[in-house]
């Protein structure tokens, strides 16, 4: 009786650890889980991102990065070539945003102004600007999977 408990108790360990470091290596500890990594694409099939306003033409498709391991979040992006002003397009881009329920929200890391709401069920927070160069424009969104 006390083999076939000691047996019993061994097989429910194994289980157990190999239940739990599937679980720990598929983002319950660490990283991203597998719903994570289909946020991006989930983004971008919502079209998430604001519609641009005149002056801005979108250059190629909208894209998705792949969860970022470390600091758990996903990034979609779309670069737009610009015509007219930089400041001038970045408040209209800024307006649509606004208008279109994005709301201002404080940078964590105080250097750029941002943008988030809720989308896809996740917190979803927008950053935009000119490129280096002047001749582009480019809209950052970073979504939280775990909320934020």
């Amino acid at each position: 009786m006390k083999v076939i408990l000691g047996l019993g108790a061994g097989a429910l360990a194994v289980v157990l650890l190999l239940g739990g470091g599937w679980w720990a290596v598929n983002g319950g500890l660490y990283g991203c889980s597998a719903a994570d990594e289909r946020l991006g694409p989930r983004l971008v099939a919502e079209q998430v991102l604001p519609v641009p306003p005149d002056g801005l033409a979108p250059v190629g498709p909208v894209e998705a990065g792949r969860c970022d391991e470390d600091d758990q979040h996903v990034e979609v992006w779309q670069q737009y070539r610009s015509s007219g002003p930089v400041a001038e397009v970045t408040e209209r881009y800024r307006a649509a945003a606004v208008a279109q329920g994005w709301r201002p929200a404080p940078d964590p890391r105080g250097i750029d102004p941002q943008y988030c709401k809720d989308a896809a069920g996740t917190v979803a927070c927008l950053r935009f600007g000119a490129d280096d160069d002047g001749a582009g424009f480019t809209a950052l969104l970073t979504a939280y999977p775990g909320g934020g």
